[in-house]
């Protein structure tokens, strides 16, 4: 383990208190173990929930998926 992640917020209001990294497990326990073959995808991960700034008008705003990948052609 390189780093334990934590991510146990959805939305950009908690991402100022609830994303952060450690050298050992969170005891909230939402987050994962960062081995060196998923550095990349944590850091960067890590990096777009951490400079969105909180304000008003995007507090409740959450990080979602899309709902289908489709191929465009």
């Amino acid at each position: 383990m390189i780093f334990w992640f934590e991510n146990s917020a959805n939305n950009v209001e908690n991402c100022s208190n609830f994303v952060y990294l450690l050298s050992s497990t969170s005891s909230r326990k939402s987050g994962l173990h960062v081995q060196s073959n998923v550095l990349s995808e944590a850091i960067s991960l890590f990096m777009a929930r951490s400079l969105v700034k909180q304000k008003w008008i995007n507090d409740q705003n959450r990080f979602l998926k899309p709902n289908s990948m489709k191929k465009y052609d």
